[in-house]
């Protein structure tokens, strides 16, 4: 088995690959049943849950806010996480949070949903092309129409 333990901020996660399959899950994954090797796990680590907390708060002198834990079957990984009350001293994290709405500049949301009540432009010289202006560079004369 390999075990490894990541501590970030206020969390720790603790990753166990390949713990193998006792005799009897064996017998019950050979018997194509490994959602109750799964279930069976899921029992072991609720039973288990008290100890495990007890010992995270020991090594690290903070207290358990809450514990999960999920097994995988195939490939065979377990993984248990601790939130703890506070930051592990070291063991630092980059926060990225949305910004709040009310700062943020919101579009004119009427208008995209009811053309109608788009605001009308100023009144003032037309943007229209003057039929009587001479081409751009490039343009074909236009023809009276």
């Amino acid at each position: 088995m390999k075990a490894k333990t990541y501590a970030l901020d206020d969390i720790i996660v603790v990753v166990m690959r390949g713990s193998g399959f006792t005799p009897l899950e064996q017998t019950i994954m050979d018997s194509g049943e490994p959602d109750r090797v799964i279930a069976m796990r899921e029992d072991f680590q609720r039973v288990m849950a008290e100890r495990y907390k007890r010992t995270i708060e020991e090594l690290t002198g903070r207290k358990v806010l809450a514990f999960l834990s999920q097994a995988h079957v195939e490939p065979d990984i377990t993984m248990e996480v601790f939130f703890v009350d506070g930051p592990l001293p070291g063991f630092g994290a980059v926060e990225i949070s949305e910004p709040e709405l009310s700062r943020l500049p919101l579009p004119n949301l009427s208008a995209a949903l009811d053309p109608s009540a788009a605001p009308h432009p100023a009144p003032g010289p037309s943007t229209a092309p003057d039929p009587g202006a001479a081409p751009a560079p490039g343009e074909a004369p236009s023809s009276p129409g």
